[in-house]
C-alpha cells in the first residue's frame, strides 16, 4: 500500500468520523427530559418550600399530563401552579387533584388552545409543599407522565427528586431570617360578566404566599373606585367582595394581595364586566309565540315564531324550541313537522345578556287528516248556528205568511216559494260541505199546520243536529224536502 493509498484512507475515515459526529447529536435531540428541579435539598421542619417540575424538549410541545407522588407522612402539598413553558400562548391548565392522605397530586394537566407549539425549555408545573415535623427524606415521583407534539405522543425521560427533613439543633446558631417574599398575583376575579347598574355583585379571588404567610386582598372595580384591605386570611383562601355600578359601561376588575409583612404582590389579570341598564318595575317582559296553522295535522310543516317576545332594558341573546317529542331547534323562528298524532308541549327559552331564562309554553294537538276535516265543519256549523237557525226561521215564516193568503195568489207566490227551497238546499249544502263527508243525524222538529183544513202535516224542513253521527245528507234528503213544501202547496 503505497502512501496516497493510505492518506485517502485517512481522508475517508476522517470523513466518516465527521459524519457521526453530526449524525449523533441529531438523535439526541428527539430526547424530551423531564426532571424535578432541585433533585434534592433538605428543608427544616415546618418550613413551606416549592420544587419545579422543568422540561428540556428534544422537540415541540403541545400538551403534558402527570403526576406527582410524594410521602404523606413528611410532607404536605398546598398547591400547584402552571408553569411558564407555554407562557407565550394561551393555555387550558388543570392544577390536578391533591391527595394528602395517599400522597399524590393526580391529572395535573396543561394544553395550548388552538394552533401552537414550543420548542424551548422550562417549567410545566411548580408545587408548594410544607414539611411536616418528622424527620426523614421524601421522594418526589413523576408518574404517568405523557407529553405530545402536534400529532403523537414523544418519548421522554424522566429523572425524580427527593427532599430531605432535618431537625434543628439547640447548639447550632441562630439562621439568619429569609427574605421575606411578596405574595403571587391573586387569581382573576370571577362572577358575572354582564350586569345591571344599582344591583350588588359578588366578586371572588384568592392568592398563594411562599413564605405561608397570612394576606389580604384589595379590589380595584375599574371605576375609579377600591374596595377596604380585607381581613388577613391563611394563604389560598378564597375570598368575596361585593360593589355597585352607578354607571353604563364596560370595567375591568382586578386585585391586588398584601402579605403579614406589608409586601404587595402584582395586580392579577382583570375581568371585564359590561354593565346594562337596570329593569324597569313598570314594564314587564313578554314572552309569545306564534304559529302558522291553529289546526295541525300529521305530516304538516307549522312554523313557530318568537320575534314578539322582548326584554325591557335587554336584549334576547339566544332561542331555543323544546317540541315534546324529543326535538330541539335553536334561533328566533323554528319549523317542525309532527308525524304522530297526540298532545304536544311546546316550550321557548329565552336567554338574555345576563345569562337569565324565560320560558314559555304552549299545548297544541296534531291530529290525523280525517280527525282535521271533521273537526273543521263541525266547528263552522257551531260558529254559524245563529245564522242558521235565524235564516231558517225567516224562510219558515215566509212559507207561513204565504198561506194566510187566499188560494188565487198562492200560484203568484208559487215561485217564490220554490226559490225559498232553493235556498235551503244551498244552505244545508253550504253546512255539510260538498266536498267533505259529514254524518250526522236528522229528526223533525217543526210542525206546519194547514189552516183551511185545520191539518197538521210534520216536515222535515228543518233538522237539528246531534253529538251522534249516523246518516249523511245526499241528493235523496234533499228531494224529500222539495216533495214535502210541494204537498203543502198543493194541498192548500
Amino acid at each position: 500500500m503505497n502512501k496516497q493509498q493510505v492518506a485517502t484512507i485517512h481522508v475517508m475515515l476522517s470523513v466518516i468520523i465527521l459524519l457521526g459526529l453530526l449524525i449523533i447529536p441529531v438523535h439526541a435531540a428527539g430526547s424530551t427530559t423531564v426532571n424535578v428541579d432541585p433533585l434534592s435539598q433538605s428543608i427544616s421542619r415546618g418550613s413551606t418550600f416549592t420544587i419545579s417540575i422543568t422540561c428540556v424538549p428534544g422537540q415541540t410541545l403541545k400538551a403534558f399530563i402527570l403526576q406527582v407522588a410524594f410521602n404523606p407522612s413528611l410532607l404536605h402539598a398546598n398547591s400547584v401552579f402552571e408553569g411558564n413553558i407555554f407562557k407565550s400562548y394561551s393555555t387550558f391548565f388543570n392544577a390536578g387533584s391533591i391527595d394528602n392522605v395517599n400522597g399524590t397530586i393526580l391529572n395535573i394537566y396543561d394544553v395550548i388552545l388552538g394552533t401552537g407549539s414550543t420548542s424551548s425549555s422550562g417549567t410545566l408545573v411548580t408545587i408548594s409543599f410544607t414539611a411536616k415535623s418528622t424527620s426523614g427524606t421524601s421522594s418526589i415521583n413523576l408518574k404517568n407522565v405523557e407529553i405530545t407534539n402536534n400529532s403523537e405522543y414523544i418519548p421522554i425521560t424522566i429523572i425524580n427528586g427527593s427532599v430531605q427533613i432535618t431537625t434543628e439543633f439547640e447548639n447550632e446558631p441562630p439562621s439568619i431570617p429569609e427574605q421575606n417574599n411578596p405574595p403571587n398575583p391573586p387569581t382573576q376575579p370571577t362572577g358575572k360578566t354582564f350586569i345591571r347598574r344599582d344591583v350588588t355583585y359578588n366578586y371572588t379571588s384568592s392568592t398563594f404566599d411562599p413564605d405561608n404567610d397570612t394576606i389580604r386582598l384589595r379590589f380595584n372595580w375599574g371605576d375609579g373606585t377600591y374596595s377596604n384591605w380585607t381581613e388577613y386570611v391563611p394563604t389560598n383562601n378564597t375570598i368575596s367582595l361585593s360593589h355597585i355600578w352607578k354607571n353604563i359601561s364596560s370595567y375591568n376588575i382586578s386585585v391586588i394581595a398584601q402579605d403579614e409583612n406589608g409586601a404587595n404582590s402584582s395586580w392579577s389579570d382583570p375581568l371585564s364586566v359590561t354593565i346594562s341598564p337596570a329593569v324597569s318595575k313598570k314594564e314587564k317582559s313578554v314572552i309569545d309565540i306564534t304559529t302558522t296553522s291553529k289546526k295541525i295535522s300529521v305530516n304538516e310543516t307549522v312554523q313557530f315564531n318568537a320575534s314578539i317576545s322582548y326584554i325591557p332594558d335587554d336584549a334576547i341573546v339566544s332561542y331555543y324550541w323544546l317540541f315534546g317529542d324529543g326535538e330541539i331547534q335553536a334561533g328566533q323562528t323554528a319549523t317542525r313537522t309532527f308525524t304522530t298524532p297526540g298532545q304536544y308541549t311546546v316550550t321557548l327559552s329565552i336567554i338574555n345578556t345576563l345569562g337569565e331564562i324565560f320560558n314559555k309554553k304552549i299545548n297544541i294537538t296534531v291530529a290525523a287528516n280525517n280527525q282535521v276535516m271533521a273537526l273543521s265543519a263541525i266547528n263552522f256549523i257551531s260558529s254559524n248556528l245563529t245564522i242558521i237557525i235565524v235564516g231558517t226561521m225567516v224562510v219558515l215564516i215566509f212559507i207561513l205568511l204565504l198561506f194566510s193568503w187566499k188560494k188565487k195568489n198562492l200560484q203568484f207566490f208559487k215561485k217564490y216559494i220554490a226559490l225559498g227551497q232553493k235556498w235551503i238546499t244551498h244552505l244545508i249544502r253550504k253546512i255539510t260541505g260538498v266536498t267533505h263527508s259529514i254524518f250526522i243525524k236528522l229528526k223533525p222538529i217543526l210542525k206546519i199546520t194547514n189552516v183551511k183544513e185545520n191539518k197538521t202535516i210534520n216536515t222535515s224542513l228543518h233538522y237539528a243536529l246531534t253529538e251522534n253521527s249516523v246518516k249523511k245528507i245526499d241528493d235523496i234528503e234533499l228531494a224529500y224536502i222539495h216533495r214535502k213544501i210541494d204537498q203543502i202547496i198543493m194541498n192548500d
